[in-house]
């Protein structure tokens, strides 16, 4: 009688979810990142050994854009007219170049 329940059950399934597609899709594309920290500089004491004493050192950033990529798959189930779900995987680069320059 067990599996005569179970088998009901797997036919009644299969007819719910009849309407169910699956389509797989890709995408990509080009990433213009830009990094931006107010003024660029930091303001620090460091400690000189020779005098001992501290003294203010500042160090300067300069961010420049990066250009990269970035990729995904993504699957749309379309589970009825007005319902679909779409889980996605994407990848992206994103960052800037940095350049440091010291002043004392």
């Amino acid at each position: 009688m067990k599996k005569f329940y179970f088998l009901a059950f797997l036919f009644f399934a299969s007819l719910s979810f009849a309407q169910v597609t699956f389509k797989l899709g890709l995408r990509g594309g080009a990433n213009f990142s830009h990094f931006s920290q107010g003024k660029g500089v930091q303001e620090y004491w460091d400690y000189d050994e020779s005098t001992n004493s501290y003294e203010e050192v500042k160090r300067s950033f300069k961010f420049t854009n990066r250009t990269d990529f970035y990729f995904g798959i993504f699957g749309n189930i379309r589970l009825a007219k007005f319902y679909a779900l779409q889980p996605e995987f994407n990848y992206s680069r994103q960052g800037s170049k940095v350049e440091s320059f010291w002043e004392i």
